[in-house]
């Protein structure tokens, strides 16, 4: 396996993790937060998830190169 081939790997599982972290902090949100916070966490999730989506886009990209 060449180098770039297992570091498109590894981003594509830590885009994963991003992913499923970035959808559990919009999930959790009103439960752990209270009314003023629970839009702030939807939005850092939503963020981490979106830079998830990207991170597994630019493996794939690299992969395929």
């Amino acid at each position: 396996m060449r180098n770039g081939q297992r570091g498109a790997s590894v981003q594509v599982v830590l885009g994963i993790i991003l992913v499923i972290l970035g959808i559990v902090a919009i999930a959790i949100a009103p439960q752990i937060m209270n009314e003023a916070e629970i839009g702030t966490l939807r939005k850092v999730g939503g963020g981490i998830a979106g830079l998830g989506v990207l991170v597994v886009i630019a493996a794939v990209a690299k992969n395929k190169a």
